[in-house]
């Protein structure tokens, strides 16, 4: 497949998962809804703004020890759909190892472009480093060994 010379439908075909995968409406609305339950469960450090637009927000799940590695998640979407909110189940199975989660939302294209949706999650970033710690969430690499993952 050579993008360059695809068409713009084949394109949108190629990145159109909801029409790739056959149950993905199903799938999508199970996992948001797992998403939202996640979030009731855990309800300390949800929508955090880093920055000055609408969707420039954190959702923080410290782990136990303040010191534990930190995932960073960024929602998928093309850039283009989707939201932080809808992801948040996928952080149960790092928690339960023990690790800290974050998921930062940005604003989706075409509002925003991609060079500016980059600049916000570098802005985000930021703000976690600086701020992190006072939501429990460490901010060095060097600040506790990484847990192993268990053999598959």
């Amino acid at each position: 497949m050579n993008w360059a010379t695809m068409s713009r439908a084949e394109r949108d075909a190629a990145y159109n998962n909801s029409a790739a995968v056959s149950d993905s409406p199903a799938l999508n609305t199970r996992r948001e809804q797992q998403s939202a339950a996640f979030h009731a469960a855990h309800p300390g450090h949800l929508d955090l703004p880093y920055g000055p637009r609408q969707r420039n927000r954190w959702d923080l799940f410290p782990a136990g020890d303040p010191g534990a590695p930190c995932l960073v998640f960024i929602h998928g979407g093309y850039w283009q759909s989707r939201a932080r909110e809808e992801f948040a189940c996928l952080m149960e199975g790092p928690r339960a190892l023990g690790w800290s989660c974050a998921l930062p939302g940005y604003t989706l294209a075409p509002e925003a472009s991609l060079t500016e949706i980059v600049g916000e999650i570098h802005a985000a970033l930021d703000w976690l480093a600086h701020n992190g710690p006072a939501h429990g969430v460490a901010t060095k690499a060097a600040s506790a060994p990484v847990p192993k993952l268990p053999a598959r």
